[in-house]
């Protein structure tokens, strides 16, 4: 039966096949890369001609594309492709789509050959390839092309794989955001990862209801969109998540949801980064060039191992769980921890007439919010541009002893270190107290040292007290989770923070970017975000800009046949 001459977009998927969203993320799965159908596969072979109406590349065309007569628009098996989808290449292997065929419905990965420019066809604009990509389609290889593609790309597995034309985001908190919207404004398309189903989980899910911003809201606002100037100074939770979803919309931000991700690791071969996630349908294998960890600080809950909790009769949770004291009301609760969290919680507990005994394990500094009116944070960030650190952490001890005394005689000790110093080399943050510090001498709050171990009901403290407690609230913090999912990198150290420390620590190799790791707050992964975005829009700019086409015509093209 003679077949119709074959145009190489006949073997693209239409777009609506694809059903990809994501911006700058373009789909290759099993339709749209040309492979056979399973019930006509050849094991470790790509089809690279077959059309949808998988007909076949005319024999007097095979050879156009490099092709084996007689096979059916298979490669020869010295020729498979180990790296790269080739779905359709053009008659003169120039790896350029003429702009004359151009197919504004269709987003396609064309043929890249060596010494040549490979282009993206996407909605009628040329976008460049990057240069990892250019890589020979026709080579041979001496290992088994079954091995390569299981390798590469996993053709023949059930995990589609989606090619982000831009940097590959993990987490939609602050960071990501900033991230995004940075890059947006360099004109660089991204694509958001996030294991929740909305943005900022870690405010929106896990966050008490009083809790407010601990610092003024010029400290914690993300580049270039400033608070409402009707926002109070220390605006509350639900007003800053509002503020992130105005950013998010403000920029044009759309995070993909419920993708959490399983690993992402660097391909060295192809000089790309293979992320995994697994999501409630399907997994799913997405391919760039970069990769911005902006996961955080605070990913996953810490939960100690205290000795015999598990025979504790009563309720254990995390303080990621906790949103009220209304429901310990007239209930003995342990608090363990005695940060921040551990602090405001303990203040909740009393405001609903519960009764908690907070456990205080190591020492740790407690400032008063605010001087005569001023930011205490502010006045040091202002006393830092004249003063050495170790000066503004004198005249801050100062000032605290002044307002609120000593805290000594109740069981809250200083360390021997200041609390900026303390901040910068160990992350630990100074307690901005907001009321607790007076139920502690009113003993509403009771303090209590390190716990021995638990019991039914009660709890033996190290200095020999057992008390009776209904309920316990671990306030003992959160940690990055980066080394659960980054592989075969050594850029991040165990705890899950850059080797490098800050202001250094952003930028790491392989087009690895880290945005929220600084232990200086929002501030800090702002920071961060702003010197990523620029650096990955330079580069943007000098690699991926468009090249001036050398290639003939389509016309031309067809003419010389």
């Amino acid at each position: 039966m003679a077949r119709q001459p074959c145009n190489p977009a006949d073997a693209i998927a239409p777009e609506s096949d694809r059903n990809s969203s994501e911006a700058g993320a373009i789909e290759f799965g099993r339709e749209a890369s040309g492979i056979r159908p399973r019930s006509r596969q050849i094991p470790g072979t790509i089809v690279t001609g077959i059309r949808r109406d998988r007909s076949q590349i005319p024999a007097r065309s095979q050879a156009d594309f490099g092709l084996k007569r007689g096979q059916a628009g298979i490669r020869p098996r010295s020729h498979r492709i180990p790296v790269t989808i080739a779905s359709g290449i053009w008659r003169d292997r120039g790896g350029s789509r003429p702009e004359s065929c151009r197919d504004p419905r269709r987003v396609h990965l064309w043929a890249i050959v060596r010494g040549t420019q490979g282009w993206l066809a996407r909605g009628g604009e040329a976008v460049r390839l990057p240069a990892c990509l250019q890589q020979p389609l026709l080579c041979s290889t001496s290992r088994p092309s079954e091995e390569i593609m299981a390798d590469r790309f996993d053709f023949l597995s059930h995990r589609r794989c989606v090619w982000v034309n831009g940097p590959i985001i993990v987490g939609a908190g602050p960071s990501g955001l900033a991230v995004a919207a940075g890059l947006k404004e360099h004109g660089v398309p991204s694509v958001i990862l996030e294991r929740a189903d909305c943005i900022a989980s870690l405010w929106q899910k896990r966050t008490y209801d009083r809790l407010k911003l601990h610092l003024p809201k010029q400290f914690c606002q993300l580049p270039k969109f400033p608070f409402p100037a009707d926002y109070p100074e220390y605006p509350t939770k639900k007003q800053f998540i509002d503020y992130l979803e105005s950013y998010a919309s403000h920029f044009g931000i759309n995070p993909t949801f419920n993708q959490a991700v399983q690993s992402a690791r660097y391909d060295e071969t192809s000089e790309l980064w293979r992320v995994r996630t697994a999501g409630p349908a399907t997994e799913v294998e997405y391919i760039g060039r970069w990769l911005v960890a902006a996961t955080g600080e605070n990913s996953e809950k810490v939960v100690p191992e205290l000795d015999g909790l598990r025979e504790f009769a009563g309720d254990v949770i995390h303080v990621c769980d906790y949103k009220s004291g209304e429901n310990f009301a007239g209930k003995r609760v342990l608090v363990v921890g005695c940060g921040n969290s551990g602090m405001e919680i303990s203040l909740d507990l009393c405001d609903h007439n519960a009764f908690p005994a907070m456990v205080v394990r190591d020492r740790a500094h407690v400032l008063p919010r605010e001087v005569l009116g001023k930011s205490v944070y502010e006045l040091a960030v202002v006393m830092m541009k004249w003063l050495p650190l170790w000066l503004v952490d004198k005249i801050l001890l100062v000032l605290a002893w002044f307002v609120l005394g000593s805290t000594e005689k109740y069981g809250l000790r200083r360390p021997s270190v200041g609390p900026l110093q303390l901040k910068n080399t160990q992350g630990r943050t100074p307690v901005l107290d907001v009321g607790a510090l007076a139920k502690v001498k009113s003993g509403d709050i009771k303090v209590v040292p390190g716990i021995k171990r638990f019991s039914a009901g009660k709890v033996e403290l190290v200095d020999g007290q057992v008390l009776d407690i209904d309920s316990v609230i671990l306030a003992t913090g959160y940690r990055s989770n980066v080394p659960q999912w980054l592989q075969g990198c050594d850029f991040f150290s165990k705890d899950g923070f850059p080797k490098t420390p800050f202001p250094n620590g952003w930028k790491g190799e392989c087009g690895l970017y880290a945005v929220g790791f600084t232990k200086k707050g929002l501030a800090g992964a702002a920071s961060d975000a702003v010197r990523t975005a620029a650096d990955i829009g330079r580069i943007w700019k000098e690699e991926l800009k468009p090249a001036k086409r050398l290639f003939a015509c389509h016309r031309r093209c067809i003419s010389q046949n």
